[in-house]
């Protein structure tokens, strides 16, 4: 990989992978239905 002093380089584009519940949590959130908040926050300190 090139190395550079004026920049950060990435090896993805993106987001990262997600557990599949953790994406249905924050599907319904962002579309504004109805979800359950401590399973959202038990799930994404998992991370």
């Amino acid at each position: 990989m090139k190395t550079s002093t004026e920049r950060i380089l990435t090896t993805h584009v993106g987001s990262l992978p997600r557990p599949h519940r953790l994406i249905g949590l924050l599907r319904k959130k962002d579309q504004g239905e109805s979800y359950d908040q401590l399973a959202l926050i038990s799930v994404w300190r998992l991370q």
